[in-house]
């Protein structure tokens, strides 16, 4: 079954460009939460519809990424239906 995680974009702290330019992130990190047992367990939801509720309310670059019971990762392209 398929389900969506959400990733936050680095936040570039290994290389600091000079004023003017355009930073881009470091690079894409799942985000986490914490389980019953204080383990680090990826934040998951079910339908895209709750992935896209929880990006809305939430401050930081974030993006949605789908992931197959195969553990293909493939970031959702929210610009089309």
């Amino acid at each position: 079954m398929i389900h969506y995680e959400i990733e936050q974009a680095g936040t570039g702290e290994g290389r600091r460009p000079d004023v003017g330019t355009r930073a881009e992130p470091a690079g894409w990190h799942v985000v986490n939460v914490f389980n019953a047992d204080a383990v680090p367990m990826p934040l998951t939801f079910d339908t895209l519809d709750q992935a896209l509720a929880y990006v809305a309310r939430t401050s930081g670059t974030l993006r949605i990424v789908e992931v197959t019971d195969e553990g293909e990762r493939m970031p959702v392209n929210r610009s089309t239906p």
